[in-house]
């Protein structure tokens, strides 16, 4: 019955999707967003209420301003409505099957911190795509979230048994100091040519999060798709060779497919190899 609940998440994600919008468009432009006024970038006319309807307005409005019929750009209802498919995503992995009404502070504790997790770096995503930048502003606190996370969740999960809850808060600094070290490798030897600053935080970041082995999982499929796209956008001429491209959103993806299906992607092609042993 926890079904009925996904329409309230989804809509509260559209909410917050249209805000990580704002505040990625902040961040780019160096503005506070708590100045920032609602306006069409072409126009500049203020919005009223009816064009600020997260996902529903692009529709009626047909993807277009509605004072100077310019066209609005697709990076704002995709961020909606990837937001929203991510809450949703997010709260089954974290109430599915369960009487959510009744569950301890902890598990909201936990849903929660995800949902903020997942809002920032799917504004990173955003700057990294348009800018190939990842904004200090977002990292450096995702980096700190993730520490405590790190080290608070597992002293919780252990009844607070000092040597099970040790055993796990070193499993997730090494996790974290293998993501760190390696992006710096490339890092160092490329001089940042194959990888930035910002992708060497990212590995910091993912493996404080998601500990080990998860943290391999989501590098073989940020890499695997990375690669995928690259080679596509080489054959249809969209890149070239020499081109750049973001590896940050590559990255943001294998930690939330990690994060949601790790357990059954490790045990699918663990058995898939044992059937080729």
């Amino acid at each position: 019955m926890q079904e009925i609940y996904f329409p309230f998440i989804f809509v509260f994600g559209l909410i917050v999707g249209s805000f990580l919008n704002v505040a990625a468009y902040a961040l780019i432009k160096g503005k506070s967003i708590f100045r920032l006024h609602s306006a069409c970038p072409n126009c500049k006319h203020k919005l009223g209420f009816w064009d600020l309807i997260p996902l529903f307005s692009y529709i009626g409005l047909q993807g277009r301003c509605h004072y100077c019929k310019k066209p609005i750009s697709i990076q704002y209802p995709i961020v909606e409505l990837l937001t929203g498919i991510v809450f949703v995503a997010i709260y089954q992995k974290e109430f599915g099957g369960l009487d959510m009404i009744n569950l301890p502070v902890y598990n909201w504790f936990v849903f929660a911190f995800w949902l903020l997790v997942f809002s920032l770096l799917i504004i990173i995503t955003v700057t990294d795509l348009k800018e190939m930048l990842i904004y200090d502003e977002i990292m450096y606190p995702l980096i700190i979230i993730s520490f405590l996370f790190a080290v608070i969740i597992p002293v919780i999960d252990s009844g607070g048994a000092l040597n099970g809850s040790l055993k796990l808060i070193g499993a997730n600094l090494l996790s974290g100091f293998f993501g760190f070290a390696f992006f710096f490798f490339f890092y160092a030897v490329s001089k940042g040519a194959w990888m930035g600053g910002g992708d060497v935080k990212m590995g910091l970041m993912m493996g404080l999060l998601l500990g080990w082995p998860k943290i391999l999982l989501a590098l073989m499929i940020a890499f695997i798709l990375g690669s995928i796209i690259g080679i596509a956008a080489i054959v249809l001429k969209i890149k070239k060779m020499k081109d750049a491209i973001p590896f940050g959103p590559f990255l943001i993806l294998g930690t939330l497919l990690a994060y949601l299906w790790s357990d059954y992607i490790i045990s699918q092609y663990m058995h898939a190899f044992g059937l080729i042993i």
